[in-house]
């Protein structure tokens, strides 16, 4: 049994301190994530939290803890869409900045340009951009979470990244 896993049981059988472990494992990527979709430090802030509290108030319902990945990706995924659609105007303040140097990446400047890149885009075309190609997540994986069609998942997607490269005069 690999280590998430016993995380994961110890978390669903009361253990607090998994929960710090989990929380630690998982952390910047979720926030990272949260930022990239909204662009905004404070609605990434208050999307992480709602992430974390519905990840503790519903681990119990989690019956397989070896899916644990698919499971919070999806609630992950599910809190971004009930925010977006929630708060459909993000206010986008281009004084708020995050600092992510201190992940120690090489990659600084690409970062700073792929957030730039993403601002042309709305907050539901950059939540599937960042779904799809940076994490990987498959347009009808993306359709379940969602809710919506497999056809429709797919044209958002290409209508984003084609709004982006006329945006960038790339054929």
């Amino acid at each position: 049994m690999d280590n998430l896993v016993k995380i994961i049981i110890r978390l669903q059988n009361g253990d607090k301190k998994a929960f710090s472990e989990l929380y630690k494992l998982f952390a910047k990527k979720v926030y990272k994530k949260c930022f990239m979709v909204t662009l905004n430090k404070s609605d990434a802030e208050d999307i992480f939290q709602e992430i974390w509290l519905k990840l503790y108030l519903g681990i119990s319902t989690l019956n397989y803890p070896e899916k644990f990945n698919a499971w919070f990706q999806q609630l992950t995924a599910r809190v971004i869409i009930d925010y977006s659609k929630k708060n459909k105007n993000f206010v986008q303040n281009n004084d708020e900045t995050v600092d992510f140097k201190d992940d120690k990446s090489k990659h600084f400047d690409a970062k700073f340009e792929l957030e730039n890149i993403l601002k042309m885009v709305s907050e539901e075309e950059r939540m599937l951009l960042y779904m799809h190609y940076i994490e990987g997540v498959t347009f009808k994986e993306i359709s379940e979470v969602s809710g919506k069609k497999l056809s429709t998942v797919k044209m958002k997607i290409y209508r984003a990244v084609e709004k982006i490269k006329r945006r960038l005069n790339i054929d």
